[in-house]
């Protein structure tokens, strides 16, 4: 009997508290995986062990590069379209890239060196904002999705309510949203798919940058009516529904993932 074709599934910041969630849960389910991603060699040693025993359910191939760049851009897209098992067999596209710039957007008396530049805007909106559209559209130029598959990005309530030093990732989220909304239309009759989830606050990696960590994280938990914070596992739960079959009807959409945290005010 012919065993039927594994998915490939292809995250982007597959190392961070969600990429790294949901590439467990999906290798799980079946799913083949290329896993893109920015390490430090001292980092690694720590990330190498959970990707390795990825590699012992699902074949697995890795990227350890800065993918905004658009020549390491390309260099994965070529090296996808060498293999035959993953041309035309990606159902799945995982954005969950953290690279922004957190500040105030002007400086103080205080402290007049501390603000938000025109290019760090430019970059948090290219990093986390435009490119699960360019990465989408790279694939789909390239012949890499499969037949039905979903994208599916990464947003938070910074685009509805003002958080701490956010405005670069607030307008970068914002422009994803935007986004979403148009490719949802555009890429349906391909049977594409793409939406966003909308996480509570999560003890992250990309959070531990956050001012006021510790302050924040305490709020978070009295906000929730769980009384605890998101985790990654709980996010990766639902990132795995969204590339499965079952949510074939869900397009254009931003499902949050919180516990009911953000039905509740912060004040």
């Amino acid at each position: 009997m012919n065993q039927k074709k594994r998915k490939y599934a292809l995250i982007l910041g597959a190392t961070g508290s969600f990429g790294l969630a949901s590439a467990k849960i999906l290798s799980k389910k079946g799913f083949d995986l290329i896993l893109v991603y920015r390490e430090l060699k001292s980092s690694l040693e720590i990330i190498k062990p959970e990707i390795n025993k990825l590699k012992e359910k699902s074949d697995v191939l890795e990227f350890n590069l800065n993918i905004i760049d658009e020549d390491n851009q390309m260099r994965v897209i070529e090296e996808l379209k060498k293999s035959s098992k993953i041309r035309n067999n990606i159902s799945f596209l995982l954005h969950s890239i953290a690279d922004g710039n957190l500040n105030t957007m002007f400086a103080s008396e205080d402290n007049p060196d501390r603000k938000l530049y025109l290019q760090d805007f430019q970059h948090t909106i290219d990093s986390m904002g435009t490119s699960l559209y360019k990465w989408t559209d790279l694939l789909l130029q390239n012949d890499l999705f499969s037949s039905n598959a979903s994208v599916l990005g990464l947003t938070s309530e910074g685009t509805k309510m003002v958080l701490k030093d956010y405005a670069a990732v607030a307008a970068a989220k914002s422009v994803m949203e935007s986004n979403v909304k148009y490719m949802a239309i555009e890429l349906a009759d391909k049977g594409i798919r793409t939406n966003l989830i909308n996480a509570g606050i999560t003890d992250s990696k990309a959070l531990k940058v956050f001012p006021d960590y510790d302050s924040f994280i305490e709020k978070a938990k009295q906000r929730n009516p769980n009384k605890r914070l998101t985790t990654a596992e709980d996010v990766a739960k639902v990132i795995a529904f969204m590339a499965s079959e079952e949510s074939e009807w869900i397009n254009g959409s931003i499902i949050n993932v919180d516990g009911g945290e953000q039905l509740l005010s912060i004040y």
